[in-house]
């Protein structure tokens, strides 16, 4: 029986063990698609930390293909430089590069390239905005597509990669193509499996005589489209066989497509190796003709064991890499404690949605590996340092700190460390995996931690710190006229969390993130919960797929009565007046009202920044600057301990 760090062979390329870093991408091109000495960085890190075969990202091979503004290109010879030095730069770790070529198809919208997408069958997408609609290929487009997939071949052969990954996955050209949902031709490309399979088979077969029998070449497949009318299972599976027969060497199982978007990247709400079954069913068609690898939430410790103990050759994981560079190398030496875990929160993919830099939330450093030791030999490192808060920027701050040198002295009010995440974690499940992480590697770095301990400012000056970081985090947004209600207890939103204790009928006042979910806590306590929001949209400070994750995890949660556009305009006795549109209506039968939303807690910091005696050493970070995520508390605890307490300033 095969084992995770097991070596294994694909044609004549070896491996050291089965995981692949998947193809995920970064938003750190050119917008010419030619690669930065950023993504070097990136790729050279995740190589030094053991990863075996990289997957570098969906690679268009025609700009008709686009999906994004800083996409990875190969679609002419401009593009050769920059894929060889990734080549070099994997290969200095004896790692090896495998590049995921692609075109958008209907999911490509049409300001990335100004031209009108192309696809099987004119069947717009919907979920993009605006939503692109495609032109029917004709026959000569079939053969000029096979064509560019294959001069693609040629370009990354010829730039010393290892490997060819054909993207036939969530819904773009090639995968749709065998969707009976976006394929309705009625020629030989259309309408019988057979003849929807006919392109990508081509297409795979034209790449296999273009790069020769000892080149690698892989598929992602979609295993379902988990639509009505999508591409299912059975289908898959059959046509798995097919790709096969067509000398494919390694077919990589994933699932969903733009309109089940939610199954692409999945949340922490998604069980772990949600598509393993589906792989299994692959696997029995194609027996030993090809390997198979599955992808999707495999990252916690066990969980890829079981899926290659099970029979399947070989595990996908593009966040579990993102969120740590040396997450195989750790995984490997039994170090899975320091691993630094993805949280599944979507900040990676809103990002790279609104064209920025694919950066995590709980790693700064991604896509900054660049600033990895900046500052810490040319200038003295500060120290003792106080740091007040164990949210996300008060550990990263903390962390970075103690690892520079500094004599760390952490203090936090609650009795576990995690503020905000700590609260929300019952319902982020994956919080619990960031927060076990944190006080694990506090300790490693030697963090002296203070629970239960309220720090101000005497108990500080008492230190005699050098530098102060102030990560006291965010309180209850003000009560405003809901505080002056008669006979109905008002709560803010922290407040609740401790001070509902029974069950009964509650109304939240607000739909931001951080009240939906409260309002999903609540209910799976047995509440029944009124979630108002004035404004048309749940969770609007939260942008994209992390919105729409948030949204789901509200509607299909039982319990919770969602009101858009909706005000709560008094409440006493019990009862609450609800208003949407001039309309109004009492909600009788109502226990407690919460007050949704967060105010920054900078009390302390005012005090500090006004105080002579600490000019110069007081630095404010996280929302104790002002409510934001995870993300940016994060990145802001780096820069102080990475950039100087100056320089952070001005950044945050």
């Amino acid at each position: 029986m095969a084992e995770l760090f097991d070596s294994i062979g694909i044609r004549a390329m070896k491996l050291p063990h089965r995981i692949i870093m998947g193809p995920m991408e970064k938003g750190m091109a050119n917008r010419d698609g030619t690669l930065t000495q950023r993504y070097l960085g990136y790729l050279r890190a995740r190589a030094a930390g053991g990863a075996g075969l990289i997957q570098l990202e969906s690679t268009y091979v025609d700009t008709i293909g686009m999906g994004h503004l800083y996409q990875v290109g190969c679609h002419d010879d401009s593009v050769l430089d920059g894929l060889r030095a990734a080549a070099d730069a994997v290969h200095e770790f004896d790692a090896r590069l495998a590049l995921e070529i692609y075109l958008g198809g209907r999911e490509s919208p049409s300001f990335m390239s100004g031209l009108q997408p192309i696809a099987p069958s004119v069947v717009p997408c919907e979920v993009l905005h605006p939503m692109p609609t495609p032109r029917e290929m004709t026959t000569k487009d079939i053969d000029w597509a096979i064509a560019a997939f294959c001069a693609a071949g040629r370009r990354l052969k010829k730039a010393g990669l290892d490997m060819a990954h054909v993207h036939g996955a969530h819904g773009y050209l090639v995968g749709s193509f065998v969707s009976p949902f976006s394929n309705r031709r009625t020629d030989s490309f259309g309408g019988s499996l057979e003849n929807r399979a006919r392109f990508p088979v081509m297409l795979v077969q034209a790449l296999r005589a273009e790069l020769g029998e000892d080149f690698p070449i892989g598929y992602r497949l979609t295993a379902d489209e988990y639509i009505a009318d999508g591409l299912g299972i059975a289908e898959s599976a059959e046509f798995a066989g097919m790709l096969a027969e067509a000398s494919v060497d390694l077919i990589d199982i994933s699932g969903g497509f733009y309109e089940s978007n939610y199954m692409i990247m999945q949340g922490s709400e998604s069980p772990d190796a949600g598509f393993l079954s589906h792989a299994l069913q692959i696997k029995a068609v194609v027996g030993d003709r090809a390997l198979v690898s599955v992808a999707q939430r495999l990252s916690r410790p066990g969980v890829a064991e079981e899926v290659i103990a099970q029979g399947i050759d070989m595990v996908s994981m593009s966040r579990a890499f993102h969120a740590d560079p040396d997450y195989a190398a750790k995984r490997r030496a039994g170090r899975a404690p320091e691993i630094i875990p993805c949280i599944a929160c979507h900040h990676c993919v809103d990002e790279l949605e609104a064209n920025r830099v694919a950066d995590c939330s709980v790693n700064p450093f991604t896509t900054r590996e660049f600033l990895r030791g900046v500052g810490r030999g040319d200038r003295r490192v500060p120290s003792p340092v106080v740091v007040v808060g164990s949210g996300p920027a008060g550990i990263q701050a903390a962390i970075e700190l103690a690892e520079a040198g500094s004599a760390v002295h952490l203090f936090e009010q609650r009795d576990v460390i995690g503020g905000q995440m700590a609260m929300a974690a019952d319902v982020q499940g994956d919080f619990h995996r960031f927060l076990d992480y944190a006080v694990a590697r506090l300790q490693r770095v030697g963090v002296t931690v203070y629970l239960n301990s309220r720090a101000d400012r005497g108990l500080i000056a008492g230190i005699t710190p050098e530098l102060v970081v102030v990560a006291t985090g965010a309180r209850s947004a003000p009560l405003a006229h809901l505080s002056e209600s008669e006979g109905m207890p008002v709560l803010g939103l922290f407040e609740a969390y401790g001070q509902i204790t029974d069950p009964g009928t509650i109304v939240i006042a607000g739909g931001h993130v951080a009240s939906c979910i409260l309002a999903v806590h609540l209910a799976r306590g047995g509440n029944r919960v009124i979630l108002v929001e004035p404004g048309d949209a749940l969770a609007a400070d939260q942008p994209g797929w992390g919105r729409e994750q948030i949204e789901r995890l509200v509607h299909n949660t039982p319990g919770i009565d969602v009101r858009l556009e909706t005000t709560v305009e008094n409440a006493r006795d019990g009862s609450v007046q609800l208003q949407a549109h001039g309309s109004s209506e009492i909600r009788t039968g109502v226990d407690i009202v919460v007050v949704g939303g967060r105010q920054s807690e900078n009390a302390l910091a005012e005090q500090l920044l006004a105080d002579p005696n600490f000019a110069g050493r007081v630095l404010v970070v996280g929302d104790a600057v002002r409510p934001r995520n995870i993300h940016t508390a994060t990145l802001d605890g780096m820069r102080a301990a990475t950039l100087g307490a100056a320089a952070a300033l001005a950044l945050v």
